[in-house]
């Protein structure tokens, strides 16, 4: 169990000591003449020979890994249609017993001719089996990677152009497995009766109007446990169980990358670049078991509530309750920036509870107490302020480290209102229908011991069943702080529109469901600064500008072993019931929280303090009490604005130097952050619709500054004339930083530029 930290320190010896998943143990820039590679493998029987399909060149490029180089064997190219005149454009590679793998996918009309040629390293015994055939139920799509391991194939294809949706979701790979026999029985001219033909979801994420292909595919085994890295078209790296395809988590991939292959424990990526390509090795080991943390969100959070009499009171005894932000890996605050202040003026007492028993996980709040008679439409307030720091977090949660543990307090698994775990019928019966769901979809069943496993195949009934709502029906059910058991029946009942279901009851349901099977849980409430603060435009969150949230979010955490603790599991539905691509369960299933999320409340059961009178409604945070509940009005607000700002201090006067300098002055809590640093931009301007905007393209000139530098020099000659601001960006967070004004340059000065220049 984490300890309780309430430092900045912390969290920035944290984020230098992490390195990023897949850290880059080197990289090869290929042949000239290799520059469109389509898949990449090793030679499993001589472990140095790297090959390299390239579909432009029709060739299989051959490689030799000579320690920290990569030398080409030209005389062990192989070009494809040499080898027969129908393999050309060749994609994906794989390598077993020392015979290659590849595939071809020739567009006839709207569908495609795919085959699986088998060949040696030398050439001969070219053997090609049709993948058209209605056997594989390819459905003409194309073929795009493929990876083997021992009697088994995956093949990647592209699934936009299949009429159904669901299909689009549910396919993208196919397993080809020979069971008992090599892969070499593929080719005999009929397909041995023991093939098992299984098709699996790709990552499907959506691109443009069709859903994203596959591009690459390695085949992995991590302590004994099969897993299948994919692509997401060539801007993700996605991790699936091998299995089944269920993906597990998704990471932006470091260039554009048209294959992958596994080997000695790292990933091994083709990637195209402008002028070339290059293949990429990643070491993925170390991120088994250690979290990622990046960026640092420096925010002022202001927290408000107002409570306004309806009719004149002898007695008005109200309390306003505030959550402070939770002592998380995540985030945290600075006790001396905190303010307060209430009319009439009172002073607020720091409390605390634990959650479920949990001094480690120890919630602190504010109260504020307003007592005495008060006359009608009298308003009282409250008022907290606070700088926070946030960052993005997350664990690269492998499954088979995930197991149940009983080292968590008993607490995170008693019942509460708004759990009611008595009513067990409700809950075996949803337990069934999820695992009637997975078997269906996946061919698997959601009756496992894996904590992970458990959650994912409820989490995705949720979200695939339900309809994001809130509508206060209690004689159905429909408002959102009822027990889980009535929350489960509007999926199990037979009457349809019934199935709506909020982010609060989400939560509750994944939280009871977990407790139901004896795995830990707990809820946790959040803000999150929003979008709507932009009011000049320009990107950066300057004075002045803030951030509304009155919406604020809920889910739940599911303690999936000593590995990985506790990880978020949201299963919050969308606004209409549908099937969920991969991709977007990745988003969902333990993966971490943003920069921008803010926990304000941990609960693991019910919290009386933050429990609405009227309705008993557990709330998220900003909840008043009252003596006479009905009595009373009450309004919220919390506003985000940024704690710190840069200043920008262009350089002006002559253009004749060799080198100019840039600076900038910081303003704010910088010393929340001492080693921030920041990245210069020179950002050409255009005028359009009376106003300076900035073009897309602009000029880096310093990556990675320590911000509290406040100078940068660089080379003007670089640079082509024209109107120019000089841009100042904190590394982590692109909406603190600073812009100068508006400069024409010119071929021997720089001067502010006039409107319209």
């Amino acid at each position: 169990m984490p300890s309780r930290v309430c430092l900045f320190g912390w969290l920035l010896l944290l984020a230098s000591a992490q390195a990023d998943f897949g850290e880059s143990l080197a990289s090869f820039k290929l042949a000239a003449s290799n520059a469109h590679p389509w898949g990449l493998c090793f030679d499993d029987l001589e472990a140095e020979m790297l090959y390299v399909a390239d579909a432009q060149a029709n060739r299989i490029f051959v490689y030799r890994l000579d320690g920290d180089r990569l030398r080409r064997d030209t005389q062990a190219d192989l070009l494809t249609a040499e080898l027969h005149p129908s393999f050309v454009e060749p994609r994906g590679l794989a390598c077993v017993d020392g015979q290659l793998y590849a595939l071809s996918s020739e567009r006839q009309g709207e569908t495609y001719r795919s085959r699986l040629w088998s060949f040696s390293s030398g050439g001969d015994t070219v053997r090609a089996l049709k993948l058209d055939a209605d056997l594989f139920d390819l459905r003409g799509c194309e073929l795009l990677d493929l990876t083997a391991v021992g009697q088994t194939l995956f093949l990647s294809y592209d699934t936009s152009g299949l009429e159904s949706e669901r299909d689009q979701v549910r396919r993208g790979i196919l397993r080809i497995e020979v069971p008992g026999g090599r892969l070499a029985a593929l080719f005999g001219g009929s397909l041995p009766d023991d093939v098992l033909l299984q098709h699996l979801p790709g990552s499907g994420r959506a691109i443009d109007a069709g859903r994203a292909r596959t591009f690459g595919l390695a085949w992995q085994e991590v302590d004994g446990t099969p897993y299948l890295w994919s692509t997401s078209h060539h801007k993700y790296l996605c991790l699936a169980d091998a299995a089944t395809g269920r993906g597990i988590f998704a990471l932006r991939a470091p260039g554009q990358v048209w294959g992958l292959t596994a080997a000695d424990g790292d990933l091994w990526l083709a990637e195209r670049f402008d002028g070339g390509a290059r293949v990429r090795r990643l070491d993925v080991a170390p991120q088994l078991e250690a979290p990622q943390a990046t960026g640092s969100f420096l925010r002022h959070v202001e927290l408000q509530l107002s409570s306004t009499a309806r009719a004149s009171l002898d007695n008005s005894d109200v309390q306003h309750n505030y959550g402070l932000p939770a002592a998380r890996p995540h985030q945290s605050y600075d006790p001396a920036t905190m303010r307060f202040e209430a009319s009439p003026e009172t002073v607020p007492e720091r409390l605390s509870y634990d959650p479920a028993g949990d001094a480690q996980a120890r919630q602190e709040y504010l109260q504020f107490r307003f007592a005495g008679a008060v006359p009608a439409e009298t308003v009282l307030t409250s008022r907290v302020a606070i700088d926070v720091s946030t960052r993005r977090y997350r664990s690269f949660v492998f499954p088979h480290l995930c197991a149940p543990d009983a080292s968590v307090e008993a607490g995170y698994l008693e019942d509460a209102s708004i759990f009611g775990l008595a009513e067990a019928d409700s809950y075996q019966r949803f337990l069934a229908a999820a695992e009637a769901a997975m078997r269906e979809e996946y061919g698997t069943t959601a009756a496992s011991e894996n904590p992970y496993w458990q959650m994912r195949g409820l989490l995705e009934l949720i979200v695939e069943s339900y309809n994001y709502g809130n509508v206060k029906r209690p004689s159905q059910g429909h408002h959102s702080f009822n027990p889980v058991p009535p929350k489960l029946e509007l999926l199990l009942d037979t009457e349809l529109g019934n199935e709506q279901l909020s982010c609060s009851p989400a939560s509750f349901v994944m939280a009871g469901m977990a407790r139901y099977l004896g795995i830990p849980s707990r809820w946790i409430g959040t803000t999150k600064q929003r979008s709507n603060w932009d009011a000049d435009g320009n990107g950066l969150m300057t004075r002045g500008e803030s951030a509304l949230d009155d919406a604020f979010h809920r889910w739940a955490e599911i303690w999936l072993g000593p590995v990985y603790g506790w990880q978020r599991f949201d299963a919050t539905p969308s606004e209409t019931a549908h099937e969920h691509s991969q991709f977007s369960l990745m988003q969902k299933v333990a993966a971490g929280v943003g920069s921008r999320d803010l926990v304000l409340l941990v609960g693991g059961g019910d919290v009386t303090p933050f429990v609405k009178q009227i309705d008993g409604n557990q709330r998220y945070n900003l909840v008043p009490r009252y003596a006479e509940p009905g009595s009373w009005r009450q309004t919220h607000e919390l506003t985000w604005s940024n704690a710190c700002f840069i200043e920008v201090k262009p350089p002006l006067g002559g253009l004749k130097k060799d080198l100019l300098q840039v600076e900038w002055e910081l303003n704010g809590r910088w010393d929340l952050d001492p080693t921030a640093r920041v990245r210069v931009y020179l950002v050409p301007q255009v005028w359009k619709d009376d106003s300076w905007q900035r073009a897309r393209q602009r000029y880096l000139l310093g990556r990675d500054v320590p911000a509290r530098d406040g100078q940068l020099r660089f080379d003007p000659s670089r640079y082509p004339a024209g109107n120019y601001r000089f841009l100042v960006v904190k590394v982590g967070d692109a909406q603190t930083g600073g812009e100068s004004v508006v400069l024409r340059w010119g071929p021997d000065e720089i001067v502010v530029a006039e409107a319209g220049d």
